[in-house]
């Protein structure tokens, strides 16, 4: 059996470990935090960036965001993947309860700070104070 270890338990690593465990995978996710409320997903209010319609402002938003020391490719993979992501990962996987349209009740997206136009996917603000975990022992 495959071993892997993923750092992390914002969006990211959790997207990576449920990938991982998919395919069969024997998984150990290793964070630093203590509660789920200690990630930058939380931090970020249930918002994740995703390109939308335009790809090349999202881009240059990540890039301005940082200070232009981006790794372009590391930029060019993300912008390609992230609205996929999102919706296979988070939506038809987990259903997380987005509030635009990548959810079910489709109100305007809202700007964040970093982003050049109203483009990160969020959860509502009713949902978004939940958090759930579950622990292995």
């Amino acid at each position: 059996m495959t071993r892997v270890l993923v750092l992390g338990s914002g969006i990211a690593g959790c997207s990576a470990a449920l990938a991982a465990a998919e395919t069969g995978a024997d998984v150990v996710l290793a964070t630093k935090a203590t509660r789920p409320e200690e990630t930058t997903t939380h931090w970020a209010q249930g918002g994740v960036a995703v390109s939308r319609d335009d790809p090349e402002a999202f881009a240059a938003d990540v890039v301005e965001a940082g200070d232009g020391r981006c790794d372009a490719h590391a930029v060019d993979v993300l912008v390609r993947n992230a609205d996929d992501a999102v919706r296979e990962v988070l939506v038809e996987t987990l259903d997380v309860p987005f509030a635009d349209d990548y959810g079910r009740e489709a109100p305007t997206p809202r700007r964040a700070s970093g982003t050049s136009a109203r483009r990160p996917a969020s959860t509502s603000s009713r949902r978004s104070s939940r958090t759930s975990t579950t622990t292995r022992t």
